[in-house]
């Protein structure tokens, strides 16, 4: 495990590390940060030194703010008459609508997952996990296996697309080093109104391209039900403690 880098004032020269719960350095000529855009300025906020007093090369205090959550609807597709689905799943993605009357929307793209009872009842199955104790009594997995059959035959022949609406940069979204949390790191992101509406401009312009196959709708226009992943725009580059907020 890697607890923090140690660092003069013009570069990185040892990794430290926990191994068989003894702190160890490790050195090389050329040491990478690539713990991702949650961990990676968690890494940096924790290698404090005099040179560094606010994180590893974080006299900016930009390390670990403009965290953006890109967000994705899920979109099903199916053509009016019967056609094959075999072949390649994932071979459709267009950016036309990348920049539309001056607004930054995002890509379209198959996402290549089969819609079969397996998909859906392991996709249940995972979410039924995460949900409350009372809720997982609910979802008996005799019950997710009739609704994961059903919507099989509801959706068969379809394809699923992704929009994909790039988030934009803003300083108070930021990752944050906090020795309290587990894996200490937790997050602080206000969901914008400009993303919602973005989103469903995107989404409007996507139904064009539609208009002749039967389509629905698989995530909802809000906060909680979108599909978000993480990158960073900053001055330099699991359980998780959350701060989530909308701003309408």
């Amino acid at each position: 495990e890697v607890i923090r880098l140690s660092s003069d004032d013009k570069a990185v020269k040892n990794v430290v590390c926990i191994h068989n719960s003894k702190e160890i350095e490790l050195k090389g000529k050329v040491i990478v940060l690539a713990a991702g855009s949650l961990f990676s300025p968690v890494l940096l906020l924790k290698s404090k030194s005099e040179i560094w007093p606010n994180g590893l090369a974080n006299t900016s205090d930009e390390v670990g703010r403009n965290l953006m959550f890109h967000v994705s609807d899920f979109i099903a597709a199916r053509p009016k008459k019967a056609l094959s689905v075999e072949g390649p799943k994932k071979a459709i993605s267009l950016n036309d609508f990348y920049i539309s009357e001056g607004v930054k929307l995002g890509t379209f793209q198959s996402i290549g997952v089969p819609v079969n009872w397996e998909y859906v009842y392991s996709f249940l199955r995972s979410r039924s996990q995460k949900s409350s104790k009372w809720q997982r009594v609910i979802m008996h997995p005799f019950l997710l296996k009739f609704v994961a059959h059903t919507a099989a035959m509801v959706f068969r022949g379809t394809a699923i697309f992704a929009t994909i609406i790039e988030d934009l940069p803003h300083r108070e979204n930021r990752v944050i080093f906090d020795p309290a949390a587990k894996n200490e790191m937790r997050f602080n992101y206000t969901y914008k109104g400009e993303l919602r509406l973005r989103a469903d401009l995107f989404y409007d312009k996507i139904k064009t391209i539609l208009m002749r196959l039967r389509r629905r709708k698989l995530s909802p226009i809000s906060a909680t039900a979108k599909q978000g992943f993480p990158s960073h725009l900053a001055s330099a580059k699991s359980s998780t403690s959350i701060g989530l907020k909308e701003d309408l």
